[in-house]
């Protein structure tokens, strides 16, 4: 099976992608949810009849949906879903289901097992599976049964779907599944919403003249965004130079971050302003965006960073930031968990950035469009491809 379906021949030989679900029951409000949003919009405009099955509507990137998009609420009762997601099946026939975490997926695959549905079943990994059990310390024993269930059902989907090559080779490591089955499809960042937001004012005292560089993280303060190197890299910048930090989001470190912040002695040039929607003014008007991720799939916020025209500084870590950065010709790439070598970087990028429009033609190839087309070809390649 090719790595890519081949778009030149796509019309001629493969079905017309006419009815997809999305189906994300545990809709929050982190990266993927947004990409999953953008996606169902982008599909809807280019003609395809979307479901998106969520646990509620009133989330984060969803008021903004192309009006077609079609929203379908699930049970509350965990015990009932299973049997409804069958009927749902049974009943809407839709040509894909998509899922895009990792219950999800056993659960669609489980239902398509028990309905009458050709509907294909396709499984989008966003994150390098391997790296994450690794930083989050699971054990031999557990990783064993988590792998093996994984294995067990993934490899009764339809296809997958990869966001970058990192997550893809992690995929085909963990569970066998052979690389070139995997399709890679940049993720869906560059919007013409984006574009237009990162205009809007934004009255923030730290965005006027002050002769400090402000540098921004963003993400959920949990383990896995790291945001304890950063603020050590920021506290070894500060010593050297008047700079302010500034960490968009929210979570449940966030005390112990602004504890370490105190420790530190620089609580009062960082700021938590808390979760947004529309981070991109921000990121616009930033001097320097950080990212200290242990693991990652394909970090958005990175690309988002890069649209916007700021600098960048990035771990390298599995797996999203080397092939963004391509090999860091787009920002510096640091090792992970050092705080020395990412404020030497950081003060690097400050000194000598690089123009904005270089970082913003980086980031190019993440657009809605292209990715939206990368899908419902995708997508038909595998209607195409015969079931067991």
């Amino acid at each position: 099976m090719p790595s890519q379906p081949n778009s030149r021949n796509h019309a001629a030989n493969q079905p017309v992608v006419r009815h997809v679900c999305l189906y994300f029951p545990s809709y929050g409000d982190g990266g993927v949810e947004r990409m999953t949003a953008n996606l169902a919009s982008g599909l809807a405009e280019a003609g395809v009849k979307v479901d998106f099955i969520i646990n509620h509507q009133a989330a984060p990137y969803l008021s903004g949906l192309e009006y077609s998009v079609n929203f379908v609420t699930p049970p509350d009762n965990s015990s009932q879903h299973l049997g409804w997601l069958v009927d749902y099946l049974n009943t809407s026939q839709p040509d894909v289901l998509m899922t895009v975490k990792d219950a999800a997926g056993i659960m669609a695959i489980r239902a398509k097992k028990r309905s009458r549905a050709e509907s294909r079943i396709i499984v989008r990994t966003g994150t390098a599976l391997l790296s994450r059990f690794g930083h989050r310390g699971t054990g031999v024993v557990k990783r064993w049964l988590k792998s093996r269930k994984l294995k067990r059902y993934y490899q009764q989907a339809d296809g997958h779907i990869a966001v970058a090559f990192g997550s893809r080779q992690e995929l085909h490591q963990l569970i066998g599944i052979p690389e070139e089955a995997i399709i890679v499809i940049k993720n869906p960042v560059i919007t013409p919403s984006l574009l237009k937001l990162q205009h809007e004012t934004l009255d923030h005292p730290w965005f006027a003249p002050s002769g400090k560089s402000l540098v921004m993280g963003m993400g959920g303060f949990r383990q896995q965004k790291d945001f304890t190197t950063l603020i050590r890299a920021f506290a070894l910048l500060h010593q050297s130079r008047p700079c302010r930090l500034l960490l968009l989001g929210k979570g449940r470190q966030q005390q112990r971050l602004i504890q370490l912040c105190r420790e530190l002695g620089i609580e009062e040039d960082v700021m938590f302003p808390g979760f947004t929607d529309n981070p991109y003014p921000w990121l616009k008007r930033a001097d320097l965006f950080v990212l200290s991720s242990l693991w990652e799939g394909s970090p958005n916020v990175l690309t988002e960073a890069l649209a916007s025209g700021t600098p960048v500084v990035a771990t390298d870590c599995q797996s999203g930031p080397r092939e963004i950065l391509q090999d860091g010709k787009y920002g510096e790439l640091v090792p992970l968990s050092d705080p020395q070598r990412m404020s030497e970087a950081m003060a690097r990028t400050l000194d000598h950035p690089l123009n904005s429009e270089q970082l913003v033609e980086a980031a190019s190839e993440y657009t809605l469009e292209a990715s939206t087309r990368s899908y419902i070809q995708a997508f038909s390649h595998f209607m195409a491809t015969e079931q067991d």
